[in-house]
C-alpha cells in the first residue's frame, strides 16, 4: 500500500507542467517560469538563508532557486541574493515568491 502512496505523489509531480508568473514590471510581455517547489528544495532554501535573515530573504531565496526562463535555465544565481534584497521590489519578490510555493489543488492539476 505504501508504494502506491508514493506513486501518486510521484506522478502528481510528473503531471506538474512548467509555470509562468508574469511580471510586468519588468516589461509587457516580460514573465518568470517555475516548477513545482519540492521538499529537497525547501531544504536547500532552508539551509541558504542564516537564521538571523527576514522574510524578505526568504522570498528572495525562493525567487532565485526557482525562477527559469523559457527553456528552464536559471535566471538567478546563489549570489545575488544580497543583490535582489537591496534593489528588488519586496511587494513584486513577494508576489512571485508566494506564487512558487502555493499548492495547487490535485483536482485542478487533473483538470489541466
Amino acid at each position: 500500500m505504501a508504494r502506491r502512496c508514493i506513486d501518486k505523489f510521484v506522478a502528481l509531480y510528473d503531471a506538474q507542467q512548467l509555470k509562468k508568473i508574469p511580471v510586468p514590471e519588468l516589461g509587457k510581455d516580460e514573465a518568470i517560469y517555475y516548477t513545482p517547489l519540492t521538499a529537497a528544495e525547501l531544504d536547500v532554501i532552508e539551509v541558504e538563508l542564516p537564521e538571523t535573515y527576514s522574510g524578505a530573504h526568504h522570498n528572495a531565496q525562493v525567487v532565485i532557486t526557482k525562477a527559469l526562463d523559457a527553456n528552464r535555465k536559471r535566471l538567478f544565481s546563489n549570489d545575488d541574493i544580497e543583490t535582489l534584497c537591496q534593489k528588488g521590489i519586496i511587494s513584486v519578490i513577494g508576489r512571485i515568491a508566494r506564487q512558487m510555493v502555493s499548492v495547487e489543488s490535485v483536482d485542478a492539476i487533473e483538470k489541466n
